[in-house]
Parts: structure tokens; C-alpha cells; sequence
């Protein structure tokens, strides 16, 4: 799942892809530059809700783990 930061915790959804230059990721590194997919949630609106400067949180499931 991923989630914007910033007075409070908003829930955008589950990852359901990562890109790269246009080929799909398994998995992003920290400090790249990717573009993801998002299954929303409950329909949170980029520029009123959250904002492309706000940090992005993933929660770790168990069953995502290998």
C-alpha cells in the first residue's frame, strides 16, 4: 500500500505497477526515479488531497515479503 506524509497519514491504494524508462520494475531502490501505477482507494485527487512534493510511504505486508 502506498501512502502520502504530511499533517496526517492518507491511504492512496495498493501498487500495482513500477516503471522505469517505460519497461516494468519488480521492485524500486531508494533515491530512483520510477513512475507507479496505483489502485486508488477511495479516489484521492493529486494537487488537492496530496502533492508530487509530498514523501511516499509503502506499508510492507507480510505476504509481499519473500
Amino acid at each position: 500500500e502506498c501512502t502520502a506524509h504530511f499533517f496526517q497519514n492518507l491511504e492512496l491504494g495498493i501498487v500495482t505497477k513500477i516503471e522505469k524508462n517505460h519497461h516494468e520494475l519488480d521492485e524500486a531502490k531508494r533515491g530512483e526515479d520510477v513512475a507507479i501505477s496505483i489502485e486508488l482507494a477511495d479516489q484521492p485527487m493529486l494537487g488537492r488531497h496530496f502533492d508530487v512534493s509530498d514523501l511516499l510511504y509503502s506499508k510492507v505486508l507480510q505476504c509481499s515479503c519473500p
